[in-house]
């Protein structure tokens, strides 16, 4: 069984491998797709979206709607190592800017 702690680990290296830009959108069909594609647990499936939520509450994602996140800035830092990035449009709306 994934934990929710387990998902947001695997949303952060979906992330990294995707190259985080500050204020690229993901719908949950991309999380879906990539981070849940091997959890066959209806449990699991349920961790992905208070996983979504701590990285909202982390600042590492903006939540754009109820089904769109956004990389923040911030997240973009965390993921890619990078010190300073421009704030996006999505930094803002999502309240980090």
């Amino acid at each position: 069984m994934n934990t929710p702690s387990d998902i947001k680990q695997a949303v952060l290296s979906y992330l990294g491998g995707v190259g985080p830009t500050a204020g690229r959108i993901f719908g949950i069909r991309d999380f879906n797709a990539q981070v849940m594609m091997n959890a066959y647990a209806a449990s699991d499936r349920d961790g992905l979206r208070p996983a979504l939520d701590a990285l909202v509450e982390a600042g590492i994602l903006g939540r754009i709607s109820a089904t769109e996140y956004c990389v923040t800035a911030r997240g973009t830092r965390i993921v890619a190592g990078k010190e300073r990035v421009s704030e996006p449009w999505c930094d803002v709306a999502a309240g980090n800017g």
